[in-house]
């Protein structure tokens, strides 16, 4: 969204889809602004409220977990300290991350590819 005012945090969203006898289940990390991770948290708690009852037996058993993981994450979105997912995703990408440190865009690319 290209938000400079904010300090970049993680978060990793959950999602379930289900239709009748199949469940597709999504879990993804991102980097972005507090704004964005909200937005991204948000969408994926109606997504699951709304698509992830529909399939039989994971439908009734996964979207309350999934809702509570992405109530759960969200709350770290706006913490001052870098949070678990920004942390985690550092230490996974940390060559990456020391190679374009001086290179803005392949460091928005290393980003990016997380989605």
């Amino acid at each position: 969204c290209n938000n400079t005012r904010d300090k970049l945090n993680g978060t990793i969203y959950h999602s379930i889809k289900s239709i009748i006898v199949m469940s597709i289940t999504e879990t993804r990390w991102i980097i972005a602004c507090p704004d964005c991770l909200d937005k991204q948290n948000r969408k994926a708690i109606v997504s699951c409220s709304l698509l992830g009852w529909w399939g039989i037996p994971w439908g009734i058993l996964t979207p309350p977990v999934y809702i509570y993981r992405n109530l759960k994450v969200k709350g770290e979105n706006r913490i001052s300290d870098p949070n678990g997912p920004l942390l985690s995703f550092t230490a996974d990408n940390i060559g990456q991350i020391k190679a374009f440190e001086n290179n803005p865009e392949k460091l928005k690319n290393v980003i990016k590819d997380l989605r």
